[in-house]
């Protein structure tokens, strides 16, 4: 009789997953900055600061990967996000063309985005295992 699948087998392919859907949602939003930015830009500073910007896009994320779990996802929890951040989504979307239009800093902001969320998905499952220990065995 084979073996239950090891804990590491399941810890792989949740960091394929979340990988997977991190790596769509920079896509997505990369995309739609792309065809947003096609209108005029001014060289202003962008509505949203680049922490504000970053606290939106964790949210975002979060709201999408609860969107793909489960069957109903209220667009309104995603409207929250924005209010809570006191800001709206075309502030949102007037930041994003801005960062689009700069690349380098677009990419900073991800970056930390993504540690953030990574960070977060550590202290889920910390808390998640007996415990607290990770399964793959790495401190």
């Amino acid at each position: 009789m084979p073996a239950p699948r090891s804990s590491p087998t399941r810890l792989t392919l949740s960091r394929l997953t979340l990988s997977r859907w991190l790596h769509l949602g920079v896509a997505a939003v990369l995309a739609s900055g792309v065809l947003l930015s096609c209108s005029a830009l001014s060289s202003d500073d962008p509505p949203l600061s680049e922490e504000a910007f970053q606290h939106v896009l964790i949210e975002l994320h979060l709201w999408s990967a609860r969107a793909e779990l489960q069957d109903s996802v209220s667009n309104a929890r995603r409207d929250s996000i924005f209010e809570a951040a006191g800001t709206t989504e075309d502030d949102f979307q007037a930041t994003l063309r801005y960062y689009t239009q700069r690349p380098e800093r677009l990419e900073a902001i991800y970056d930390r985005t993504l540690d953030s969320l990574q960070a977060l998905r550590g202290r889920l499952r910390e808390r998640s295992l007996p415990g607290g220990t990770e399964e793959s065995g790495r401190p």
